[in-house]
């Protein structure tokens, strides 16, 4: 439905005196931002935002996928949609940004100011153009609706999980479909305060203290975990035995090397303009209240990524993990071995014990 709704809105507005001036905005770089640190903060939180990457909703679908899945192709195609989505969005936003740009004598890129108002402007001012505009306004609104809940099924999945897996005394207490009742309750009530008079403002904050930094704090801490305490060479040998793929050696040099450096210069490049002495001056005491802010989200993290390193805190072992599932035990878990023994899946060992009683019937 989104696809059918961008392509009749493209056309549309392809149509529409000024898309040019707007497309060749789109399309043309500036190379004089290049070197803009807030252009590369921006596109770094959009791709980690837009793809779910550092997201609890990932991995619990990771988890939840079958197990002969092709994970790698998926991995390469999933981002590739993702982005040429985003990109055939942009070109339907501004061939109408062109044409308002045209019809108010201005520049493009005083029109084109990012924002959440950019879309949820330019989509339903693309359609007042459109005959039969009524309809389309319909339908479009309806797939934003349709959108947000399958948005929604995601993260209220890997939330509920989360809780049950934490909390396994929650099913003795009711039953799975209560629970979930009591969890959209209570999303509902903290929801309630967007639509406020100062919606506005708190989406604004709740956006700037949801992503950003903390996501580049999650994705660092990933990529420390599967890159080099796990080790990714160990995921691509499950990998091969699973789904008879390999994780190529280029997006093993990126998870361990290239992604953790490139992000912690985000950190850092972050931190040096969020206290920048221009910035620092005309905000006060707004850029140390921000970071506290985000030391609320970053700290819990870290405090619980040491906690799977003490010895005394009852967790299952990866390792018996892996083996269980998978049927390998990999010789030594020290970082850099990654020999190992195939021993059976745990689903083989299953569908043995399952055909041994047929023998014995057949037998008497």
């Amino acid at each position: 439905m989104p696809y059918v709704i961008l392509t009749v809105l493209l056309i549309k507005g392809l149509t529409l005196e000024g898309s040019g001036a707007g497309l060749k905005y789109l399309l043309i770089p500036d190379w004089k931002r290049v070197g803009d640190i807030e252009v590369w903060q921006g596109a770094a939180t959009q791709i980690l935002y837009s793809s779910g990457v550092a997201f609890g909703p990932i991995i619990y679908y990771g988890g939840a996928r079958n197990k002969e899945d092709k994970i790698v192709t998926a991995s390469f195609w999933i981002p590739v949609a993702n982005s040429a989505t985003s990109f055939y969005a942009a070109l339907t936003v501004f061939t109408f940004v062109g044409h308002i740009g045209h019809q108010l004598g201005s520049p493009i890129e005083d029109v084109a100011k990012q924002s959440l108002s950019l879309a949820f402007v330019a989509y339903p001012g693309l359609i007042e153009t459109m005959a039969g505009k009524n309809f389309w306004a319909i339908i479009f609104f309806l797939m934003l609706v349709i959108l947000g809940v399958d948005t929604v099924f995601g993260f209220l999945d890997y939330t509920m999980e989360f809780l049950l897996d934490a909390f396994p005394v929650i099913l003795t207490k009711m039953r799975k479909e209560i629970f979930c009742i009591y969890v959209c309750f209570g999303c509902f009530i903290c929801s309630l305060m967007f639509v406020t008079d100062s919606g506005y403002y708190v989406f604004n904050l709740f956006d700037a203290y949801s992503c950003g930094i903390s996501l580049y704090f999650c994705l660092i801490m990933e990529c420390i975990v599967i890159g080099w305490i796990f080790g990714i060479e160990k995921l691509s040998i499950i990998a091969k035995r699973t789904t008879g793929e390999d994780i190529p050696k280029v997006v093993i040099y990126l998870v361990k090397f290239f992604i953790p450096a490139f992000t912690m210069l985000n950190v850092i490049l972050y931190f040096m303009t969020e206290f920048s002495a221009k910035k620092a001056k005309a905000r006060g005491w707004g850029p140390g209240i921000t970071w506290l802010g985000r030391l609320l989200w970053i700290v819990p993290i870290g405090l619980a990524f040491i906690g799977t390193c003490v010895k005394n805190i009852k967790m299952d072992d990866v390792y018996d993990l892996v083996e269980k599932q998978h049927g390998i035990r990999f010789n030594n878990e020290k970082m850099g071995d990654h020999s190992f023994e195939e021993k059976g899946s745990a689903v083989e060992m299953k569908e043995a014990l399952k055909e041994e009683p047929k023998a014995n019937e057949v037998e008497a």
